[in-house]
């Protein structure tokens, strides 16, 4: 199992526009992040990418990746807005699949599903999230399967997911146990508030990689903040051999070397995410 972190920044990437402050202004090499996303690519065959960020597309030109399955987390559009770069690169806005052309599969909660599915038609619906998610589906470019929460799915004869969920803010967020063989990883996406059966599920399968989005690193002042985003102090917690760190706000304002200097301080599993990082599991 090998993970491809295709970007590890937040909803404005780094750098921001218009932004004047020293991370953005000083932004080159490993400072420079784009929205998150990654590729898990399996020894049995297939690969999974986790999220389509807005950034799909360069990110997709730069690696030129393939994958067979896609995961949606939750419906904020720094994970899921790279659908309508996904439609318009597959031309699925005017044409069907044909026979020649693969076919990818999505795989999202529940709650996900029916708000993508909305059959609203209106102004909004245009060139909408929906409307790219919609299309995808019926000009067979995709299918989907609808995940329910921690009931394990078997992909072949040695590869299986696990739809776990927890809570961003007030909103639902779904993550995944990806499990081959002996190895697992686990995306955590924008989880923010672990209940008490998601960390018993997890605590039982001490995965090999954690991926934990925190974007500014320590917990931040602001009430909201907290609620929204998982801090250090809570990725403590964790359980895993090792656990990603990623999702980086430019107001972290700290570069990629410090991040990583005062991770190793925090907790000796921590490692630091940045664009183009490969890690064998």
């Amino acid at each position: 199992m090998r993970l491809k972190v295709l970007g590890s920044a937040s909803s404005q990437g780094i750098p921001q526009p218009f932004c004047t402050c020293l991370t953005c202004a000083k932004a080159s090499g490993r400072n420079q992040r784009l929205r998150s996303s990654y590729l898990v690519e399996l020894i049995s065959g297939p690969s999974i990418l986790l999220d389509a960020c807005p950034d799909w597309r360069q990110q997709h030109l730069a690696s030129r990746f393939e994958f067979d399955y896609l995961f949606l987390s939750h419906r904020h559009r720094d994970h899921i807005s790279g659908l309508g770069e996904i439609r318009t690169a597959l031309e699925a806005h005017d044409k069907k699949r044909t026979q020649f052309q693969k076919q990818r599969a999505f795989l999202l909660g529940s709650t996900l599903n029916r708000w993508l599915t909305d059959k609203q038609r209106d102004s909004r619906w245009e060139e909408s999230v929906q409307q790219a998610y919609q299309q995808l589906l019926s000009r067979k470019f995709f299918r989907q399967t609808v995940l329910i929460p921690f009931k394990k799915v078997a992909l072949n004869r040695n590869l299986t997911i696990t739809y776990i969920r927890g809570r961003h803010g007030n909103n639902y967020c779904g993550g995944l146990v990806i499990k081959e063989d002996n190895n697992s990883l686990v995306y955590l996406a924008d989880i923010s508030n672990f209940n008490d059966k998601l960390k018993s599920y997890l605590s039982k399968i001490n995965p090999d990689l954690v991926i934990a989005h925190v974007p500014f690193f320590y917990s931040p002042r602001e009430k909201i903040e907290k609620e929204r985003h998982a801090g250090v102090e809570k990725a403590k917690k964790l359980p895993g051999k090792k656990v990603l760190l990623s999702h980086f706000s430019h107001r972290v304002k700290l570069k990629h070397k410090e991040l990583v200097e005062e991770a190793k301080k925090i907790d000796k599993r921590f490692v630091i995410a940045y664009d183009n990082q490969e890690i064998v599991i």
